[in-house]
């Protein structure tokens, strides 16, 4: 089998494969490790892999979420951790490497490559991203511009003692998406933004001026003064595509569109996939691999994406209304601000609900939706 792409899923699945007897050959056009493009906060959203192997800098404790209050979320309960990505996948890679499987680094795989690559294989699992090299090689790498965001960061070094074991994130009312800034230890912090363009709620220039709203972003937060370390940016799927296996390909991860189309995180929705992929291979399931991951991960997928939509036809203000109902139970006097919104809020009640149960207290595996 041929695994293609050595980040999270690929790392997963090629763990997977040797562990169930496969021969695995990891082909990664970088080193494992190098080239992150990541917030590095590892939520667990569906509570199946615990704590990091590696990497783990500090369990995340507290979350704060500002719109025009600030709210601060317990977060005791969610398997959420900060962690260093490059030291976790290195990790996961030696976990590979120990397990037999020939990891070939420096080995970029292009469309060309790819048929070579099938013919050779049983089975090839493509983690390349987006977009994937299959769907380059395919012709549909267009898919995945209809449900995407896109993401721009910068690691700043400064003083972050004070923030240690927490995280926060924030909303504005210009754009659809959201900002975060995650400190990975006293001294540096990931600050970024990330947009979701399919919504059309703003100009499409906001892109361009994506690096502008960061650096307006980062002086509201008093953030000013700290030493710009690194910056990076990306285009993050939103939604699964409805194909994933084409003839011996799989698509996992971030390749088949599996990340949270609330707020784009995906590294557990990587794990998932990369293992899940493995399976069906093994089990004589693969017709049903769509089925499969969507039978564990479709509730939430779909519970986040309708939070989404209902953010987006409430606005600015009135999510803040419903934070402050939610968060903070005491406020009824919110009530009749939301009564414009009664019908929908009373028809997707379930939905909140299961949001609230899955997302601020992680029990995501509790939810039957």
């Amino acid at each position: 089998m041929a695994v293609l792409g050595g980040g999270p899923a690929g790392l997963a699945a090629s763990i997977q494969g040797a562990q169930q007897g496969l021969s695995v050959t990891l082909f990664e056009k970088n080193k494992v490790g190098e080239n992150i493009k990541c917030a590095e906060g590892f939520y667990d959203s569906m509570k199946l892999f615990g704590p990091p192997s590696h990497g783990a800098l500090f369990k995340v404790d507290c979350l704060h979420i500002k719109v025009k209050d600030e709210y601060k979320v317990d977060c005791s309960n969610v398997n959420l951790w900060m962690i260093d990505r490059q030291t976790w996948q290195k990790g996961l890679k030696e976990e590979a490497m120990a397990l037999g499987v020939d990891v070939k680094e420096n080995c970029p795989v292009n469309p060309t490559d790819l048929v070579s690559i099938s013919q050779n294989y049983d089975w090839v699992i493509d983690c390349t991203g987006i977009p994937s090299t299959t769907s380059i090689s395919k012709g549909f790498s267009h898919v995945y511009k209809n449900y995407w965001a896109y993401a721009h960061q910068i690691t700043l070094f400064g003083n972050f003692q004070n923030q240690l074991g927490e995280l926060k994130v924030g909303v504005s009312p210009d754009y659809l998406g959201y900002y975060w800034i995650f400190p990975k230890s006293k001294d540096f912090a990931n600050v970024g933004l990330g947009i979701f363009p399919q919504n059309n709620k703003y100009p499409e220039t906001l892109k361009k001026r994506l690096k502008r709203e960061l650096h307006n972003i980062i002086h509201r937060e008093g953030l000013q003064n700290c030493k710009k370390v690194r910056k990076t940016g990306g285009v993050i799927p939103t939604k699964p595509l409805d194909e994933l296996v084409f003839d011996n390909i799989i698509l996992a991860g971030d390749s088949g569109g599996f990340s949270s189309p609330l707020h784009g995180g995906g590294i557990d929705l990587a794990l998932f996939t990369g293992k899940e992929a493995i399976n069906a291979i093994n089990e004589g399931e693969i017709d049903n691999y769509r089925q499969r991951l969507l039978d564990k991960a479709g509730a939430k997928l779909e519970i986040e994406q309708k939070i989404f939509d209902l953010w987006e036809q409430i606005g600015y203000e009135n999510l803040d209304r419903l934070l402050r109902l939610i968060l903070k139970r005491e406020a009824v006097f919110e009530l009749p601000r939301l009564f414009q919104f009664r019908d929908l809020l009373i028809s997707e009640r379930q939905t909140i609900t299961a949001f609230y149960d899955g997302f601020f207290q992680g029990n995501w595996d509790r939810i039957s939706y």
